[in-house]
């Protein structure tokens, strides 16, 4: 039996945590514990505090780690995770984590900023006011990150595996199919965040197919609500983002707070 339990992206659009339970009790104590992306919350405050709760189970237990995309609401939250105990593999492309190993030292750096601002003008209720993770923390969960390429499978307990197809959203995603082998086998697929789909007139480039291939079929489809209502448009995106690269741009008045790099509901789905 596969469980899923939803940590993020359930009545906010970030947070990204998709909890994959694999065990033959049903209970989601036991058995195979996956996690799919570890997105930070932002937005408003009643989100971001979720960034301070811990996840269900116990962070040791979780036997890895898949990684769809590099943005801090899909991989934010990794070093708070490695912090808790993580230890498994971070699986994700390698443009992926090559993105990784520049985002998530920059947001470790911010929250040390964030943290130093609040604890100098007394603007925290927390005394000290203290980052999420610094930047050394950062640094140090890459380590954990193990690349593995589009469409390649990767066994990774003896029910489960994986492999990674295009999502043509940014540099290096992915949506993670995930099959678990038993009595019943299932085929997940998480989509991360999804982008246009190939077009040789309104979307050109690399990516020759989003998603899986024609003909292939998924039992579970897990799609984040930020793209449950929405329809990609089809104008052509290079005459405007041509126009936001010409244009002049405009001092920025200095803030008198540091920017906030800053949580969902938790459901459950089981298959």
């Amino acid at each position: 039996m596969a469980y899923i339990q939803f940590l993020g992206a359930a009545g906010t659009v970030t947070g990204s945590k998709h909890l994959l339970n694999v065990s033959g009790d049903g209970t989601g104590k036991t058995g195979t514990q996956i996690l799919i992306d570890c997105g930070i919350f932002q937005g408003k405050k009643e989100w971001r505090e979720r960034n301070w709760q811990d996840v269900p189970i116990a962070a040791h237990e979780i036997e890895c780690l898949i990684l769809t995309h590099a943005h801090l609401d899909h991989c934010g939250w990794i070093p708070r995770l490695v912090k808790q105990g993580f230890r498994g593999p971070v699986y994700a492309t390698p443009s992926t984590i090559d993105l990784c190993s520049i985002i998530l030292p920059d947001s470790g750096h911010l929250q040390e900023e964030d943290a130093a601002f609040h604890n100098k003008f007394k603007t925290s209720k927390h005394d000290p006011a203290l980052p999420l993770y610094t930047l050394e923390e950062a640094q140090e969960c890459l380590q954990y990150f193990k690349p593995v390429d589009f469409g390649v499978v990767k066994q990774v307990s003896p029910d489960v595996s994986f492999r990674f197809v295009h999502a043509a959203h940014i540099l290096g995603s992915s949506m993670a199919e995930v099959t678990v082998n038993g009595s019943q086998s299932k085929r997940l697929l998480f989509t991360g965040d999804i982008g246009r789909v190939h077009d040789q007139h309104t979307a050109p480039g690399k990516v020759v197919y989003s998603g899986p291939q024609p003909g292939e079929m998924a039992d579970v489809l897990v799609m984040e609500s930020t793209y449950g209502n929405r329809n990609h448009p089809k104008t052509d995106p290079r005459p405007e983002l041509a126009t936001i690269i010409r244009k002049p741009s405009n001092a920025v008045e200095a803030s008198s707070s540091p920017p906030s790099l800053w949580s969902a509901p938790r459901s459950s789905y089981s298959c």
